[in-house]
């Protein structure tokens, strides 16, 4: 395989790991915002914690 087929197929998967992570984090946010009256900043303390 040549070099530029490599990357070229490199930066699909990362792009669409992005997405992935992206639609996660936006699911993950509308959840709590519906369960709970806690603001994200909140939220995020609580998961480095």
């Amino acid at each position: 395989m040549n070099k530029k087929a490599v990357e070229l197929a490199f930066s699909k998967i990362i792009e669409i790991l992005l997405f992935l992570i992206f639609l996660i984090v936006m699911f993950y946010v509308l959840a709590t915002w519906k369960d709970q009256g806690y603001s994200i900043l909140d939220r995020l303390r609580g998961l480095f914690r």
